[in-house]
Parts: structure tokens; C-alpha cells; sequence
């Protein structure tokens, strides 16, 4: 015989002045936990959701607001779901993996995803995505400086405390916005929530960014050369010549670090210039958008130098294919090139990585006389804006020299500001004064006045 369950069901309803009691919800204990059964469309439909509360009036209360709460929602024309971010992030990461391996595509922002979620799932993985606001997103950021652990330990180079980098707290917040596109594609929410980052530190100004001058690229090649002279067997010389390539690919492309380690041998061609100077026509696909590219002439040596000993040169092929078949990673190699070279930071305290290299394009570019900033902005897939901001202030200067170095007096001989120029000017202007019978001006030097008494202040 089946057991007879003995539940206390209580109905919360509302009067309205023309149809008379409505009724919104049930209220129904199951163990000590009041559930909710509430209606939208007056009792045709239900959705069973818990409190949380113990308490019955409690539980009528929090029933009454998620009945509002939800009926906002189905008038929206929002699906009704109990999805959470963590069975969103789940789907999002299924849909994501699918397109990698159409493409072959986006497999390093799949592995962030996973990383990040690891950190983001533990504090807002059971909500709802319609409760993710903008206070519950500043409320994470807080908890994330709080208690987060940069990767980089916890003292910076210079002793101080390091905190959680404002990098970090990006790609999890680009996490969680892919998870929320997900759900608004799903009609689960009416918009994406504002999801601000606070500035952290003190805001620096804005100068020109770390790049490599003539003499430092020089010994950059020295090193690498002296590299691939001495290696131990083929594979860590074959190493060495893959980093010379690439090194001397981003400093003569100025593309991008993962432009280049994207790019396939279907996106490399050579094309004659008007004057018949072979150049590079570059498709770079990095960054979220697809561009055109044109390298400088010297480029094109070193890509043919690149072929000849690349293990694989078909169409789909990558230009920088690793050993293993896959993606090559320069960034543990060249940061070891820059710590043996000392070079790793330049004279203002800033980093220097492979990135570099594409800032020391762009101020060789800007600094050739009559070259029209928005082109190498357009050619560098940027905005003359960031140019202007980043590399502008240093290059008007540098540019400028023989306008601010010129001597704009008629008589030069009378400007002169060498020590060899003043002593034979004076010496002139003594010889001038003796022969009129002048002499020069003594300066007397004046004590100064002593006090003639000296009174002290009596306590009183």
C-alpha cells in the first residue's frame, strides 16, 4: 500500500479589483524547506523553485518576489528556465570546442575559457544569468583583488606586494560575457550587464611603448647567431634559425604576435611593387578580425629563408609550425634571449617581449619623412589614434631635431656656447675695454649685518 504524504499546501494569492482572487503560488514544505509552485499564465503552467527559508511568512515573501521577479521576465518575452552559469558554461564550452574543430581556429581562447572557469564557477556558478548585475560583477572583482594569487608571486621586483593584474580579471570577464551571449541567444536574458573594471594603482601617463632601438636588435642577432654556431646537435640549431626567422619576420611586418602565429602559407605572397622591389601581401586573421598587410622589402628573404627549413610548407600549413606539428610558442625562448642579452627592460622600467618588435616597426615606419601616419595605422590593423597616443610624442621631437638644434641668430659668432668659444670672447671683450681705457667691474661681496643685540624670549 502506498504511503499517504501528509503536505500542508498554502496558497498565496492577491486581489485584483475586477477578476477577484488571483492565485500567484503554492507554498509546500519539504523537510524543513518551503518549496514554491508559482503560475504565470493563472494556473495553466507551473515552476517549482525553493525559498530557501525556513520560516513560512519568510517563505510567502520570497515567493511573492521571485512570482515579480519572473512575471518581469515572461513579459520581457524571456524563456522561463532554471539554467545556471554553470550549465550554461558547460554548453558554451560544448558549442565553442565544435567550432574549433571546424575551423581549426580559437584553441587558445577554448583553453583560457577552461582556465577561468575554474575561478569563476566556485562563486557564481549556481546563479541564475538574469542575476548577474553589474553590483554582483563588482562584488566578484572585489573578491577576486582579495583573494586572488597573481601567477608572478606575491613581491614584485622592486619588493612591493603584487596584486592580481588588470589582465587577468579581463579574460575572466570576457568568460563570463561569452557565457551571458550564450544566454542571450537563448532569450534568457534581455541584454548583457555592465561589466566595469576598476583602475588599479595609479593611473601612469600615457608614453610610448617598449621597443628595441638599432644597437639592441643588433645584439639580439649576435646572440641568436652565436646560438645556432654553437648548438649542440640539429634540433636546438634548427630551434635558434626558427627564432632568427621569426624575430626578423615581426621586426620588418610589424604584424602582430598572434597574427604570426596563426598564419598559414596560403596567406604569404609575394607581390612587385611599382618600382618592381618584391614585398609581402600578408592576410593576417588575428585579434577577431581579418586584414590585409604589406610587409617592408626585407621581409621577403627571411620568409624564403623560413620555407627552406620549415618540416612543412603546404597551403594549410603554418608558417611557425612547432616540432610537435602544432602552434610554435616563441615566448619562453625570446623572454631567455632578452634576460642573456639584459635587455628585458628598456631605460624607463618597462617590459620588453616579442611584441616589441612591432613597436620598433612602428617607430622606423613613423619616423620616414612624408609617410602619412593613417597608412601605417591602417597597415598595422590599429587606429591613428592609438598611433598619435602611443608613438606620436617621442617621434615629433626626434623628427624635429635640425628645427629645434638651428641657430636662428644672423651673427653665429656671437652665440657661442662652447667653453673654447666663451674664454676666446672674453678675452676679446678685455682687449676692447684696455684699449678704451675702461676697466671691468669689480664686485664686492657684502657680510651680511649682524644683529647688534640679540634679545631672548622669556617664558612666561
Amino acid at each position: 500500500m502506498p504511503r499517504v504524504r501528509e503536505t500542508e499546501y498554502i496558497e498565496v494569492v492577491r486581489e485584483e479589483p475586477d477578476q477577484g482572487p488571483v492565485r500567484e503560488a503554492v507554498l509546500f514544505l519539504r523537510d524543513t524547506i518551503w518549496y514554491a509552485r508559482i503560475t504565470y499564465d493563472g494556473g495553466k503552467t507551473y515552476q517549482r523553485l525553493s525559498t530557501r527559508k525556513r520560516d513560512r511568512d519568510a517563505a510567502r515573501q520570497a515567493a511573492l518576489r521571485m512570482f515579480y521577479e519572473q512575471s518581469g521576465v515572461a513579459k520581457l518575452g524571456l524563456k522561463l528556465s532554471r539554467a545556471t552559469v554553470a550549465s550554461l558554461a558547460e554548453d558554451m564550452l560544448a558549442e565553442k570546442a565544435r567550432r574549433v574543430a571546424a575551423t581549426g581556429r580559437g584553441s587558445h581562447v577554448l583553453r583560457t575559457y577552461r582556465t577561468k572557469l575554474n575561478v569563476l564557477l566556485p562563486v557564481l556558478g549556481k546563479l541564475q544569468p538574469s542575476q548577474i548585475t553589474a553590483k554582483v560583477w563588482d562584488d566578484y572583482v572585489l573578491h577576486r583583488l582579495g583573494t586572488g594569487k597573481p601567477k608572478l608571486g606575491d613581491v614584485d621586483k622592486y619588493g612591493q606586494p603584487r596584486r592580481l593584474s588588470r589582465g587577468t580579471l579581463e579574460q575572466e570577464r570576457d568568460t563570463l560575457r561569452a557565457i551571458l551571449r550564450l544566454a542571450l541567444e537563448r532569450k534568457l536574458i534581455a541584454a548583457l550587464p555592465e561589466m566595469a573594471l576598476p583602475r588599479l594603482g595609479v593611473r601612469k601617463k600615457m608614453v610610448s611603448r617598449a621597443s628595441f632601438s638599432d644597437g639592441e636588435i643588433a645584439i639580439l642577432l649576435d646572440r641568436i647567431n652565436r646560438q645556432i654556431d654553437g648548438a649542440r646537435n640539429s634540433e636546438t640549431k634548427w630551434n635558434n634559425r626558427m627564432l632568427l626567422c621569426y624575430v626578423m619576420f615581426l621586426l620588418h611586418s610589424g604584424v602582430r604576435t598572434n597574427d604570426a602565429r596563426i598564419m598559414q602559407w596560403r596567406d604569404v605572397r609575394e607581390m612587385a611593387r611599382g618600382d618592381g622591389t618584391l614585398v609581402l601581401r600578408l592576410w593576417c586573421r588575428g585579434k577577431g578580425m581579418e586584414r590585409e598587410s604589406m610587409s617592408q622589402p626585407e621581409a621577403v628573404a627571411w620568409v624564403r629563408e623560413l620555407r627552406r627549413i620549415a618540416r612543412a610548407a603546404g597551403p594549410d600549413d603554418l608558417i611557425f609550425l612547432g616540432p610537435g606539428g602544432g602552434e610554435y610558442d616563441f615566448t619562453v625562448a625570446f623572454r631567455k634571449l632578452l634576460v642573456e642579452t639584459k635587455l628585458r627592460f628598456d631605460s624607463a622600467g618597462r617590459a620588453r617581449s616579442a611584441y616589441s618588435l612591432r613597436h620598433s616597426y612602428a617607430m622606423r615606419r613613423i619616423m620616414e619623412p612624408g609617410l602619412n601616419l593613417t597608412y601605417v595605422a591602417e597597415n598595422m590593423g590599429t587606429s591613428p589614434e592609438m598611433m598619435a597616443t602611443h608613438y606620436l610624442s617621442h617621434v615629433n621631437v626626434v623628427s624635429m631635431v635640425d628645427v629645434l638644434t638651428a641657430n636662428t641668430r644672423e651673427n653665429a659668432d656671437a652665440y657661442l656656447m662652447t667653453p673654447e668659444g666663451q674664454r676666446a670672447a672674453r678675452e676679446v671683450a678685455q682687449a676692447v675695454m684696455a684699449a678704451a681705457g675702461l676697466k671691468p667691474r669689480q664686485e664686492t661681496v657684502r657680510e651680511p649685518k649682524r644683529p647688534s643685540r640679540i634679545t631672548r624670549r622669556r617664558s612666561a
